[in-house]
């Protein structure tokens, strides 16, 4: 697989972007640039990552922080299942503002739902053949 027009144009632009970034930060005043970006609230990498957290503990205070099959409470392994499949479809339609999505659907339809560790999800998605592709 070649490169793609995007990168192509970002690698092309790259370094006249970088140039222009540090011109306006020399003619607005602020002489440190590259720390700038370090701090977490000018880094949107970060703030993304809080947003998407704020939303998921919401989902998981609402449904639960433990698997509903086995009892497992580890949240590193915790995942949001669909309990009669169609998930993939549901990503891809709210990429981006995902768990804000579930969290207002899993409110109007609670039994939608449920929290399951990654081997009882997985378990799951083979016995009911909730494969991906067909």
């Amino acid at each position: 697989m070649g490169i793609t027009r995007y990168q192509k144009f970002y690698r092309e632009h790259r370094d006249k972007r970088k140039k222009q970034s540090l011109d306006y930060a020399k003619s607005t005043g602020y002489k440190d640039y590259k720390r700038y970006w370090e701090k977490p609230e000018n880094n949107l990498k970060l703030y993304g990552k809080s947003y998407r957290d704020k939303f998921k503990n919401a989902v998981f205070e609402l449904l639960g922080k433990e698997c509903k099959k086995c009892g497992f409470s580890d949240m590193r392994a915790l995942q949001i299942d669909h309990v009669n499949g169609g998930g993939v479809k549901e990503i891809k339609k709210n990429k981006g503002v995902y768990y804000k999505f579930v969290l207002t659907d899993a409110i109007a339809n609670p039994n939608k739902y449920q929290i399951l560790c990654a081997n009882c999800n997985w378990i799951k998605r083979s016995i009911n053949n909730e494969n991906r592709k067909k």
